[in-house]
C-alpha cells in the first residue's frame, strides 16, 4: 500500500511547487494593479473635488464686490486666483467679467455667487486638467516591480516550508503504519497518537486565552477595568446609525473637577486608586439611574477614556430634559467625599453633552463635540455640564483658525511691543512704562489682545511671543537711552516663561544682546506664579535681581495674597489691579482696600503703581494716598515706540515748563 501512494505523494509535492510561486505571483500582479488603479481614481478625484473647492471659494470672495458693483475688486480676485481662467456670469446669462470664450469650452465648473442668501452669479473655472498625477510615475512602477520581487520570494520560500511539513508528515505516516503491521506496538502508536492530541489542545486552549488577553488589553482601560477609547469608538460606530430623532442617543464627554489638584498632594499610585473609586461611583450611579426607571433609559455604557476623562453613552432618551436629569443624579453622586487612606477627597464632575443624531452621527464627531463644550465650561472657569451647540462649533473652529494666525504672524514678525507711559505722581513726569503686546497684521488690521491671548496661553505660543516682547522693550528702552530718555521698561511675564528651565538665561541673554542695563527692565510676575512654589521662584529670580533688574507683583489683591511669602520674596513694586482703581468712583469698599494696599507697599518699602486711571478724581485720590505711579487713558494709550518717545519728550518738557513758571 506504501507503494502505491507514492506516486501520489511525489504528483503533490511537484504541484505545491509549481502552485505557490505562481499563485503569489498572480496575487501580486492583482495588488499591483488595484494599486494604480486607486492611485489613478484617487488623484483624479482629488484634483476634480480641489478645483472645485477653489470655485466655490473664489465664489465666496467675489460676491460682497459684486453686490457692491466693485467690478475692479472682481477683477483684483481673479488676478490673485491665477491658476485658472474664469468668467462671472449673472443668472440671466449676461457676461459679466473674466474670459467670455470659457462658457465654449468642454469642461468646466461652476459655483453659484450668492449674496444675502440669494443667488446673484455664477462663476465659471475652466479646469486645465481632467486628470494631474500626483504621484510620479517612476515610483509606482518601482512599487510593482519590489511587490513582484517580494511575492516571488516570498511564494518560493513557502512552497519550500510546505515541502518540509509535507515531507515530515509522510514520515510520520510511514512510521505509523509501520507500527501497526507490528501487533506488539499497536499500543506504543496509539499512546502517541494520544500524546499528540493533548499537546494540540493544550496549544489551541493557550492560544485563544492569549488571544482573550490581547484583547482585553486592547479594549479595557489597565487603571479603571473600564471599556477604553477604542471600545466605545467600536461600539459607537455600530449604535449610532439606528438613532433617530424620536429616540435619541446622548454622548457625555466628562472630566474629573480638582483630580490633577488631587494627584499633586497624593502621588501616582494613590491616584489610581481614587480614580478606580471615581469610576467604580459612576458605574454605581449609571446602574442606579438605569434600574430605578425615573428616566427613560434603554441602556447605559460608561468608557474610560484617557487620564481623568469618561465617556458616558445614553441611548434611548426621549428628550434633552432626560439627559440633564441624568448629569444632575451624576454630580450629586461625587458630592459625598471619597475615602482613601483615611484621607477625605472630594471630587466633581464636569462634561459636555452631545445629543445624536441632531449633533452628530459619527463617533468621532460626538467626543469632539463633547470635549468641545467641555472646554468652553472650563475656558469661563466654571464647572458643571454643558449641551453643545453650533454656536460652540464655530468659535472651536475660529480658535483653531487664530491660532494658525497667529503661528503665521510669528513667522512673519507682526507682534511688537506697545508702550504706555507710567507718571510720576510727585513729578508729574513720565517715569516708566509698560510694554503691552500688539498683533498688527500685514494689511493694517489689528487683534484685539484680550482676543489673542487665551488662544496664545492654551497654545504653547506665549512663550514665544513673551521672548520677542522682551527682545523687542529692551531694544527700544536703548535706543531711548542714546537720546537722553532714561525711562525703565515693565514687560509682562507669562505663568509657563517663568516655569522655564532656560527663563533666567533667556532674560540675561537678552539684555547683554541689546546692551541694556539691568536697572532699566522690570518683570511684571502675577502673584500666583510667585507664590505657587516660592523656593523655585526665589532660585530663578534672586540672580536676575542681583544683577539689577526690578521685580514687580501685577495685579496685586486678585490672587493668593499671601502676605507671608510675598514679604519674602523681596519685590520692588505693587501694582494695583485696575477693578480695584475702577471702584474708586462708586464701590463703598475699593477706596479702603486700595489705602490698604498703598500703606502695605510703605511699610514694605515698595513703589506702588495704580492700573487703569480714567478720571481726574481717581488720579488725586491715589496722589493723597501716597501712590507713587499711575498709567491709565486718563494720560495716554498704549503707543508704538515713535509715539511713546515723542510723548514722553513732550509731557516732560511742558511738566518742567511749568515747575520753571512756578519757581519764577
Amino acid at each position: 500500500m506504501t507503494e502505491k501512494l507514492a506516486p501520489a505523494r511525489v504528483t503533490s509535492r511537484m504541484s505545491l511547487v509549481l502552485f505557490h510561486p505562481l499563485m503569489s505571483v498572480a496575487i501580486s500582479v492583482t495588488l499591483v494593479a488595484a494599486f494604480l488603479a486607486v492611485s489613478i481614481g484617487a488623484n483624479f478625484s482629488r484634483s476634480h473635488t480641489d478645483s472645485q473647492r477653489q470655485t466655490e471659494m473664489i465664489a465666496r470672495m467675489v460676491a460682497s464686490d459684486l453686490a457692491a458693483g466693485d467690478m475692479a475688486g472682481v477683477e483684483r480676485v481673479f488676478e490673485a486666483a491665477g491658476q485658472d481662467a474664469l468668467a462671472l456670469v449673472s443668472p440671466k446669462g449676461r457676461h459679466l467679467a473674466g474670459e467670455p470664450e470659457l462658457l465654449d469650452r468642454g469642461r468646466t465648473l461652476f459655483a453659484p455667487v450668492i449674496h444675502d442668501g440669494r443667488e446673484i452669479a455664477k462663476l465659471h473655472s475652466h479646469e486645465l486638467s481632467a486628470f494631474r498625477m500626483q504621484t510620479p510615475v517612476w515610483l509606482v512602477a518601482l512599487i510593482c516591480v519590489s511587490a513582484i520581487l517580494v511575492a516571488a520570494v516570498f511564494g518560493y520560500l513557502y512552497s519550500q516550508r510546505l515541502v518540509r511539513d509535507i515531507a515530515a508528515i509522510e514520515q510520520d505516516i510511514d512510521r505509523v503504519a509501520h507500527q501497526a503491521r507490528d501487533p506488539g506496538r499497536q499500543f506504543g502508536s496509539f499512546a502517541e497518537l494520544q500524546r499528540l492530541r493533548l499537546h494540540t489542545v493544550r496549544t489551541l486552549r493557550s492560544l485563544l486565552r492569549e488571544r482573550d488577553d490581547l484583547r482585553s488589553l486592547a479594549y479595557h482601560h489597565p487603571v479603571t477595568g473600564l471599556p477604553n477609547l477604542a471600545a466605545l469608538q467600536e461600539y459607537l460606530e455600530r449604535i449610532l446609525p439606528e438613532a433617530d430623532e424620536h429616540s435619541s442617543v446622548c454622548f457625555m464627554f466628562i472630566n474629573l473637577d480638582r483630580f490633577g489638584r488631587a494627584c499633586e498632594m497624593l502621588g501616582a499610585g494613590p491616584g489610581n486608586a481614587l480614580l478606580a473609586k471615581a469610576a467604580e461611583r459612576m458605574k454605581a450611579e449609571l446602574a442606579k439611574i438605569s434600574g430605578q426607571g425615573l428616566i427613560h433609559v434603554e441602556e447605559t455604557r460608561l468608557a474610560h477614556l484617557h487620564s481623568d476623562d469618561f465617556g458616558v453613552f445614553l441611548s434611548g432618551l426621549s428628550s434633552r430634559k432626560d439627559a440633564s436629569l441624568v448629569a444632575r443624579a451624576m454630580r450629586a453622586a461625587f458630592v459625598k467625599p471619597f475615602n482613601l487612606d483615611g484621607r477625605r477627597i472630594t471630587l466633581g464632575l464636569s462634561g459636555g453633552i452631545v445629543m445624536a443624531p441632531e449633533d452628530g452621527d459619527r463617533a468621532e464627531d460626538l467626543m469632539r463635540r463633547g470635549r468641545i463644550a467641555l472646554s468652553s465650561l472650563r475656558d469661563e472657569g466654571r464647572t458643571g455640564f454643558r449641551f453643545f451647540t453650533p454656536r460652540l462649533d464655530r468659535v472651536a473652529k475660529g480658535r483653531l483658525q487664530l491660532e494658525t494666525d497667529m503661528r503665521r504672524a510669528l513667522a512673519r514678525d507682526e507682534f511688537e511691543p506697545f508702550f504706555q507711559p507710567k507718571i510720576d505722581f510727585r513729578t508729574g513726569r513720565v517715569s516708566g512704562c509698560e510694554a503691552l503686546a500688539r498683533w498688527t497684521r500685514k494689511d493694517g488690521s489689528s487683534v484685539s489682545p484680550g482676543a489673542f491671548i487665551p488662544v496664545a496661553e492654551e497654545s504653547g505660543l506665549i512663550d514665544e511671543i513673551g521672548q520677542r516682547i522682551l527682545y523687542r522693550s529692551c531694544e527700544a528702552a536703548v535706543g531711548w537711552l542714546r537720546e537722553g530718555l532714561s525711562i525703565p521698561v515693565a514687560v509682562n511675564v507669562s505663568p509657563s516663561q517663568v516655569a522655564r528651565p532656560d527663563f533666567r538665561d533667556l532674560v540675561t541673554g537678552t539684555l547683554a544682546q541689546t546692551g541694556l542695563p539691568p536697572k532699566f527692565l522690570e518683570l511684571e510676575i502675577t502673584e500666583s506664579v510667585a507664590v505657587s512654589d516660592p523656593k523655585k521662584f526665589e532660585s530663578v529670580m534672586h540672580p536676575l535681581k542681583a544683577m539689577g533688574v526690578r521685580l514687580a507683583i501685577d495685579d496685586f489683591g486678585t490672587g493668593h495674597s499671601n502676605l507671608s511669602i510675598l514679604s519674602r520674596l523681596n519685590f520692588d513694586v505693587f501694582k494695583i489691579d485696575r477693578q480695584f482703581i475702577a471702584g474708586l468712583d462708586g464701590h463703598d469698599s475699593a477706596p479702603a482696600i486700595v489705602e490698604m494696599i498703598l500703606a502695605m507697599g510703605e511699610s514694605l518699602g515698595l513703589e506702588t503703581v495704580a492700573e487703569g486711571i480714567e478720571t481726574p478724581e481717581q488720579a488725586r485720590f491715589l496722589r493723597r494716598r501716597g501712590c507713587t505711579l499711575g498709567q491709565g487713558f486718563l494720560y495716554a494709550r498704549a503707543l508704538c515706540e515713535s509715539e511713546f518717545r515723542d510723548f514722553a519728550e513732550s509731557w516732560n518738557q511742558r511738566r518742567s515748563g511749568a515747575r520753571r513758571a512756578q519757581a519764577g
